[in-house]
C-alpha cells in the first residue's frame, strides 16, 4: 500500500492552490495525481487540516455490544456448541453467524469445551483405538 504524501508537500500544494493556482496545475508542478492534490484541497476546507487520515481500517466485533450476555451464556453453560450459541441469541433478536462468534470468542479469551458424555469404562475401551499407519484399516 502506497505510504500518505509527506506533510511538506501537503503544505506546498495547499500554498500553490492559495497563491492562485488550479489543483491540476499545482498537482503537475509537484509530480502527484490531480485526484490527490483535489482529494487533499477538499480535505483542507472540510476538516481544515493536512493530516493524512487513517490508513487501513478496523472494524469492531458485531458481538461487541452483547459481550455481557455473550460471557453470561458461556458462563452458564461452558459446552454450548456454536451453533447452540448463535440459536440461543438468535432467540434473544441478535442475529450473527457461527463464524462471528467463534472470532469474537476467541477475542475474549473464552472457550467452548466440551465435556465426556461417557465416563471411561475401567472395565474394557469404550472406543477403538486409531489406526496404526500402514496398517490399511483393518482390525484384528
Amino acid at each position: 500500500m502506497p505510504s500518505p504524501v509527506s506533510e511538506d508537500l501537503r503544505k506546498r500544494i495547499k500554498q500553490a492552490v492559495e497563491a492562485g493556482s488550479s489543483c491540476r496545475a499545482a498537482a503537475r508542478r509537484f509530480s502527484i495525481s490531480e485526484s490527490c492534490a483535489i482529494k487533499l484541497m477538499q480535505r483542507w476546507r472540510k476538516t481544515g487540516t493536512l493530516a493524512p487520515g487513517q490508513m487501513g481500517g478496523w472494524k469492531d466485533y458485531a458481538l461487541a455490544p452483547h459481550e455481557g450476555r455473550v460471557r453470561a451464556l458461556v458462563a452458564g453453560q461452558a459446552d454450548l456448541t456454536l451453533d447452540e450459541l448463535r440459536d440461543q441469541l438468535g432467540r434473544e433478536g441478535i442475529r450473527v453467524g457461527r463464524t462471528s462468534i467463534w472470532r469474537f470468542l476467541a477475542a475474549l479469551g473464552l472457550t467452548l469445551k466440551k465435556r465426556h458424555s461417557m465416563l471411561p469404562s475401567r472395565a474394557g475401551r469404550t472406543s477403538r483405538r486409531p489406526a496404526r499407519p500402514g496398517a490399511g484399516g483393518r482390525r484384528p
